[in-house]
């Protein structure tokens, strides 16, 4: 009530409640740098297991080629064709795929093959990412409005 009939107790309320305001913000600030802190330390920790992980599969999968190929079981030629048909686009890779998985299923005498030169597959692979990141920033340029690309501040 005193507020609303003195401007200079209005404006100390305000100041009292903004105040108070950046005080929570503050804190709430603070608690989430310190969850963003435990979250990244916990990604560090799962990812240095994830890269000590892999030599052990390495060893692992060595170690049982013998009982691989006892059991005509054809991992590393599976492997090796799995990572040639990455380099495949998109369509191929889902044809390849799901042709992989008639065959396992219902016609072993199938035969599905990627062939061609891996290293070329790279190389098209790489220009086209470099083309893909260029458009990509071309295409945000042209949907920001004129004013926001040429922004300049005024004091």
């Amino acid at each position: 009530e005193i507020t609303k009939e003195d401007p200079h107790q209005l404006r100390l309320a305000r100041l009292e409640w903004e105040l108070t305001q950046r005080k929570q913000l503050s804190s709430l600030c603070d608690e989430l740098t310190a969850q963003k802190k435990t979250v990244a330390s916990s990604i560090s920790t799962k990812q240095s297991r994830l890269d000590n992980l892999a030599p052990q599969l390495r060893q692992i999968l060595e170690s049982s080629k013998p009982l691989q190929e006892s059991l005509g079981l054809p991992l590393d030629k599976i492997r090796s064709e799995h990572q040639k048909a990455s380099l495949l686009p998109s369509p191929l890779y889902v044809l390849y795929m799901k042709s992989i998985a008639y065959r396992d299923a219902c016609d072993a005498q199938l035969i599905v093959n990627v062939e061609g030169d891996e290293d070329e597959a790279k190389r098209i692979n790489n220009q086209e990412r470099g083309e893909d990141s260029d458009s990509d920033q071309e295409m945000q340029n042209e949907n920001l409005p004129e004013e926001a690309v040429h922004k300049k501040r005024h004091h």
